[in-house]
């Protein structure tokens, strides 16, 4: 789209990225720092196995660009943790029953491990994992209602929540300032942060 959003910007028309960046340089872009995200996953698996351990990241659509950068966070992360180790990367759909099938694939190929990074809840459920696998530590990107059940119930031990109806209001709002004639930032991040059980109310 980065030649239409640049056409309609020479125009004289903002355009806004809200939630998903595109390669625009042009646009104004309100987003969640996805990169930020996976360093965040690293450092929360960094605190959960503190005498280090392996884990499998489950890196959802390669052509997602949320889904290439927390990847590419995370992997970074662990550079600051060379305890920690990834024995395999998967890529899969938005689809929870393709994570699971390429999970269970992944698992019988390396079957110890201790941890599994999830960049986003929805690739691979935490109440799906069969229960030979739930000793290892469940972190992963996007809260929802199944994700904040399976933290207060030890299925996960830590999930990066993102903001999207946040993202959405500061989108509005930078908007209406643009559209005032106002100076807005081109890139505005909402926060990110690791929860834990402690977290969970």
């Amino acid at each position: 789209m980065t030649p239409t959003i640049d056409e309609i910007i020479a125009n004289g028309t903002p355009v806004f990225d809200v939630g998903t960046l595109s390669n625009s340089q042009k646009s104004t872009k309100v987003v969640q720092d996805d990169y930020r995200q996976g360093l965040m996953g690293a450092d929360a698996v960094s605190k959960l196995l503190p005498q280090g351990g392996q884990g499998i990241l489950m890196g959802g659509p390669p052509n997602a660009s949320w889904a290439r950068r927390r990847v590419a966070g995370f992997l970074d992360g662990l550079k600051e943790h060379p305890n920690i180790k990834v024995v395999s990367v998967v890529s899969s759909d938005n689809s929870a029953s393709d994570g699971l099938t390429k999970f269970s694939n992944a698992a019988q190929a390396n079957p110890k491990f201790d941890y599994i990074y999830v960049t986003g809840s929805f690739v691979l459920q935490p109440q799906s994992i069969p229960a030979e696998y739930h000793k290892a530590l469940y972190v992963a990107g996007s809260l929802t209602p199944v994700t904040l059940a399976a933290l207060k119930e030890g299925l996960a031990a830590s999930i990066l929540p993102d903001f999207p109806i946040s993202v959405g209001y500061i989108g509005v709002s930078i908007a209406v300032h643009k559209l005032n004639g106002d100076p807005v930032a081109q890139y505005t991040c909402a926060p990110n942060g690791a929860m834990f059980k402690s977290d969970a109310n």
